[in-house]
């Protein structure tokens, strides 16, 4: 069973975009996630291939989770948001 946590819609649809999202979080010390829709397929959303495998098979359906801290999402993600 999934336990509930606050997500944020995001879009990473270019190399470019995978790119400058992992260079926004690399500096944070908190922990992220990119979760599918469900919340059953996951991927380390500081790892290039899991950020890779995201955008390729969740396609429009990614969100992206703050293990950290439930419900913050620093400002430098906005750009990437839905």
């Amino acid at each position: 069973m999934n336990t509930p946590h606050v997500r944020a819609h995001i879009r990473l649809t270019t190399q470019d975009e995978i790119t400058k999202f992992m260079a926004s979080l690399a500096d944070l010390e908190d922990s992220f996630s990119i979760e599918d829709f469900d919340g059953i397929q996951k991927a380390n959303a500081k790892s290039t291939l899991g950020v890779m495998y995201a955008s390729c098979d969740y396609g429009e359906q990614m969100y992206l989770v703050n293990l950290t801290n439930d419900g913050y999402f620093p400002s430098v993600i906005d750009q990437f948001r839905v």
